[in-house]
């Protein structure tokens, strides 16, 4: 795991392989906005594979998220309540202690620049109130039925209203053609999408340069 502290309040945790970053965060990430059952709870290892697997024992969740992020606050209170953390977990305990305490933790796969982007866009998201507001306004902006369709999408990707205007802004700062093929087919190269994506990637890049 490479550590790079962006600020006092922004910490990036790149894994060699998305299976490393994947059995590193599982826990930490559906404690945070995972099923029922799970969300906001402790839960064993087998709780999730119960929970999260089909009646033929399959669970692709392992290899379907390309990144995590979480709040420092949201990490503490995992550390708080879970008292059998594996030896991954408490790495990034130990590592979240480099940042203030209302900080923000981003995780992804070595390399993987379009995920960096998706995944720096929620840090902006949650703490700079001027860039979530805007951001707000122009995914709001979408068509009622492009904002629903989109919405339902993300819906089928287990994502729920707690955070959906910031998942619909984050994967449109990364727009990246052949997820949109496989998330969101109906919309690639919707021109009010591609609208969209032009105005968040400003506001993004804007961001960017001013940290």
């Amino acid at each position: 795991m490479k550590l790079t502290k962006l600020n006092n309040k922004k910490l990036l945790l790149e894994f060699p392989t998305r299976k490393e970053m994947t059995l590193s965060n599982f826990r930490i990430s559906e404690f945070k906005e995972g099923k029922d059952g799970i969300k906001g709870m402790y839960f064993t290892v087998e709780k999730f594979i119960d929970i999260y697997s089909d009646e033929k024992g399959d669970i692709d969740f392992f290899s379907y998220w390309e990144g995590f992020n979480y709040s420092k606050k949201e990490l503490s209170d995992f550390d708080k309540l879970f008292n059998d953390k594996s030896e991954r977990e408490i790495a990034i305990i130990e590592a979240a202690k480099e940042i203030d305490n209302d900080g923000y933790i981003i995780c992804m796969e070595e390399g993987d620049e379009i995920t960096l982007r998706h995944e720096l866009s929620h840090g902006y998201f949650f703490d700079n109130e001027e860039y979530k507001n805007k951001a707000t306004e122009i995914v709001k902006s979408l068509s009622q039925s492009v904002f629903n369709v989109y919405k339902n999408y993300l819906y089928q990707m287990d994502y729920n209203d707690e955070n959906m205007i910031d998942e619909m802004h984050a994967y449109l700062v990364a727009y990246d053609e052949e997820e949109w093929d496989e998330c969101f087919n109906s919309l690639r190269g919707n021109k009010e999408i591609l609208s969209k994506s032009k105005l968040l990637n400003s506001l993004f890049n804007e961001a960017n340069i001013l940290v």
